[in-house]
């Protein structure tokens, strides 16, 4: 648990989260998905080829990262959708059509060409550029940068 735990991340309101990998939050009780949950932000993105790998409480956690109110209530989410039932399924149906984006290897644009996917490196600027190795003292780092006016 991560009660009383005091990180300058969670004082920031973030103005976006891209949790990548975000099946790596599978189960809601580990500290990296209590964590992840515990941010702030305006809006919440999550990225996943494997939305569920396990079991439905692996689309649980994902739905209690991105704030999908009334879903992200563990046990609302059992009583109506991780139930067994048909009804369950159709919930499950409906929000997977509703929040997932899917890209497949031979999907094709709208002209019916291969879609093409570019990687443009974008520069580090401002606060971005002075980042150091995540694994360095970031904790560190982030209290020296709170001091700053934050402008995300």
């Amino acid at each position: 648990s991560l009660q009383g735990i005091s990180t300058p991340l969670l004082r920031i309101v973030w103005a976006r989260i891209i949790l990548d990998e975000a099946h790596n939050i599978k189960n809601p009780r580990v500290q990296a998905s209590v964590a992840v949950c515990k941010l702030q932000a305006c809006a919440r993105w999550a990225v996943t080829g494997t939305p569920i790998q396990n079991n439905l409480l692996d689309m649980y956690s994902l739905l209690k990262f991105l704030r999908c109110s009334p879903f992200d209530e563990f046990n609302l989410w059992k009583s109506q959708v991780d139930n067994g039932s048909k009804k369950g399924g159709e919930r499950l149906s409906i929000l997977t059509k509703s929040l997932l984006l899917r890209r497949t290897k031979d999907q094709l644009d709208s002209t019916g060409k291969p879609l093409v996917i570019l990687f443009i490196p974008v520069p580090g600027e401002s606060r971005e550029g002075r980042w150091p190795c995540p694994c360095l003292g970031l904790n560190s780092h982030l209290s020296a940068l709170l001091r700053e006016p934050l402008n995300f």
